[in-house]
């Protein structure tokens, strides 16, 4: 991990330059993408897939979530801090870890996970299969939903996930915010060469998820990327936004309307870029304004500024 800190440079018309501090490893051999998350006060939590060796034996290795908790000091240099707790067993974790699920864990997404309070956040990733003490069958968690908050100085997690799909392949995936208490999952179905959405509703006291609205077709085919945007227009104006690459290799922005039933309504596919891309991100600016950061296949990074207006 690096941070900055912005206009600590000392230097008269430098207010916009960053003053990178030292480098803190947090983990090695990282194989899969990783997932971060903003607070207050200076504080940040990356979610990872991590892994460890199993006994005595180091050739043995386990393979689990795990989450660090840091702050970014005056310096500009991040700092393990704090301690994590899960709801209801406050099991312990090292100072500034936490393992979040025993289950492996893949293309995470924290958006990936996304912040649904001023501390909460909604993380979906593909997890190994979990054990169910209630069923001789493992629990398939291809499409996983957990929630996490960061309650004063302890990092919680909710050990019920909501699994949205309990069968296939399910590749890339985004979620977001799309009004109070209520989340969008998109996800690249990729046994059935689909894009799927589904809405998922977070109780306002005891932060439990449940599903809204099953998942729905968004169209078919393969795309390199799935990932979401919260509260394109505003909290008050509640719309879902899915960008991803459409059948033909357009890109698209995808914006679906959301009914007092919490029924996705009124979906429309909009082209944004008329050209194959290797990677998308995308950011919010406010007001119905969007940037797109992407790369082509040959590694050239450009970005696009989009416009989003009612009709």
């Amino acid at each position: 991990l690096r941070a900055a800190k912005l206009g600590a440079s000392g230097i008269r018309g430098a207010e916009m330059a960053l003053t990178w501090g030292p480098a803190m490893d947090f983990c090695n051999g990282q194989a899969h993408k990783m997932s971060i998350q903003a607070f207050d006060k200076n504080r940040f939590v990356v979610l990872y897939s991590d892994k460890a060796a199993r006994g005595p034996d180091p050739a043995r290795t386990e393979s689990f979530g795990n989450s660090v908790l840091a702050d970014v000091g005056e310096s500009g240099a991040p700092t393990k801090m704090l301690r994590a707790v899960l709801i209801s067993c406050l099991c312990l974790g090292a100072p500034g870890n936490f393992r979040f699920t025993d289950s492996a864990v893949a293309r995470l997404e924290a958006s990936a996970a996304t912040k649904v309070s001023k501390n909460g956040f909604v993380l979906a990733a593909r997890a190994s299969p979990a054990v169910d003490e209630m069923s001789p069958q493992p629990v398939k968690q291809e499409a996983m939903a957990m929630y996490g908050e960061l309650v004063g100085e302890d990092l919680v997690f909710d050990p019920n996930p909501v699994n949205l799909e309990t069968e296939g392949q399910i590749w890339a995936r985004g979620v977001s915010l799309i009004a109070p208490n209520t989340v969008a999952y998109a996800y690249q179905d990729g046994k059935n060469q689909q894009l799927k959405i589904a809405v998922l509703n977070i109780h306002p006291q005891t932060h439990r998820m449940q599903v809204a609205q099953v998942p729905v077709s968004l169209g078919k085919g393969f795309s390199p990327y799935v990932s979401m945007l919260s509260l394109p227009y505003s909290a008050s104006d509640p719309y879902a936004m899915t960008y991803f690459q459409g059948d033909d290799g357009t890109n698209v922005l995808n914006i679906c309307g959301l009914s007092a039933e919490q029924k996705l309504q009124n979906c429309e596919d909009f082209p944004w870029l008329n050209q194959k891309v290797s990677t998308v991100s995308g950011a919010s600016l406010g007001e119905g304004r969007v940037l797109m950061a992407f790369a082509t296949p040959s590694g050239v990074p450009y970005y696009s500024l989009v416009g989003l207006s009612k009709k």
